[in-house]
Formats: C-alpha cells, structure tokens, sequence
C-alpha cells in the first residue's frame, strides 16, 4: 500500500526538519542567553557608575562610602514598606545614593565651615538640590530621571516649608519624602566634626516628633516600624566600612 523509497525519503526529510529546527532552537537559546549576560552586565556598570558618581560627591566630607550604602539600604527597605515593588524599590535605591550630588559645586569654605553658617552661606549650601538636578538633568533612563527628582526635592518639607520649591504633602515625590526621612536618620546618627552622633532611640525621637512638619506622618510610621532593621545595617555599615567594598 506504500512506496518504500518515498517512505524513506519522506522520513529522512522530516529528521532533517527536526534536527534543523532542534539547532535553531539551541542557537536561539544561546543568544539570548548572551543578550540576557549583556543586559546584566550594562545594569551592573550602570549601578556602579551611578555608585561611584554619588561617591566622588560624599568623599569631599567624609572619608568612606558608608553613607552612602546606608542611604541605598534604608531606601530599599522604606520603598518597599511603602509599596513598591522589588523592581522598583531596587532603582529607586540606586537613585537615591544620588540625593547629594549637588554638594560637589557647594564651595569647600561653606561645606567645611565647623561653626554655624551665616544666613548668605545658609543660602549658598541650599542651592546644591537645583546644582544636583542640573548635573542630573535630561537623562534618558528611569533611573537618571528619578535621581534627578529625588536630587531636587529631598529638602522639601511635609509643611511646604522646605527647599527650593517649598512643595507640601503629595506634592512632594514618594521617593523624595522617602530619603528625607533616611538622610536626616543617618545625618543624626552619624558623627560630624561639629556634633557627636545621636543614638538610634534619640534620632528616632527626632523624626517623630517632626511628623507632620518636616515628615510624611504615614512615612514615620513606616519608619518606626522598620526601625530594627535599619539599625542592624547601620550596625553593620559603620562609618569605617572601606570604599572599595561591594557597592
């Protein structure tokens, strides 16, 4: 009822077909393999770039990048608290270690200055959130875009009494609100040449009793609640952590 030499030809077809179509697949899954490597490794220096830009800045006053990888945590931990997802919370504290990028055009006289600041360096230092919104501005990626608004508005108070906007409650950014509260923790708790640190339970006190004025109440909240949490990396991220780490 059948031809063998057609049988025959048409089986080997078909195992040629099959052998083609199990290459091609191997070649696709290598590619994108490759595409998937490359894609990491661009995200990877992308990370590290923005790292090693918001370091040059933080090395001028303080000699290790420990700020700044606590600045990173403490976002993290916060972001996801408020909602974000792990994606997001990840870009967001990368972001985030570029809040301060402005002080690098604030004059070493005013930065290093060990006694109060008279009312025209007063001014001088609060322009460094449209200096790091001007290095940051134009940029293409999420991430870029997000550090410029977090660079702008991170001195922006709950009360519309911050700077340089005196923006008020919403109207202030998530991600900014967020890094105000995690600055000024890490600010009170790390020492300074012009002030010893304050203690976890102190600086706590602080931001609490500023809910409200300076902070997003619901945000302080959140805050307290991570309060362990953040005290551990700030345990572990001391303010001797060496530069070259893991960023």
């Amino acid at each position: 009822p059948f031809d063998v030499v057609e049988v025959r030809t048409r089986i080997r077809v078909f195992m040629e077909l099959v052998a083609a179509r199990r290459a091609l697949a191997r070649r696709r899954e290598d590619v994108e393999g490759a595409a998937a490597r490359r894609t990491s490794e661009l995200r990877a220096a992308q990370r590290e770039i923005v790292f090693r830009l918001g370091l040059a800045t933080d090395l001028r006053d303080r000699s290790t990048g420990a700020h700044l990888k606590r600045i990173r945590r403490y976002s993290r931990i916060l972001g996801r608290a408020a909602g974000m997802d792990g994606p997001t919370s990840e870009i967001f504290s990368q972001a985030a270690a570029l809040h301060d990028v402005g002080m690098i055009g604030v004059p070493d006289a005013v930065l290093f200055k060990k006694t109060p600041l008279d009312d025209e360096e007063r001014r001088i230092l609060r322009r460094h959130p449209e200096l790091g919104a001007r290095i940051l501005t134009n940029g293409s990626s999420t991430l870029v875009k997000l550090a410029e608004t977090i660079a702008l508005r991170h001195h922006e108070h709950y009360d519309g009494t911050g700077y340089p906007g005196g923006l008020a409650g919403g109207d202030i950014p998530l991600e900014a609100r967020i890094v105000c509260i995690c600055d000024v923790f890490d600010a009170l708790t790390t020492a300074r040449p012009y002030k010893p640190a304050w203690s976890v339970e102190d600086a706590a006190a602080e931001i609490s009793r500023l809910s409200g004025a300076v902070f997003d109440p619901k945000l302080v909240d959140l805050f307290l609640d991570a309060l362990p949490r953040l005290e551990r990396i700030r345990n572990k991220l001391p303010e001797q952590d060496a530069v070259g780490e893991a960023f």
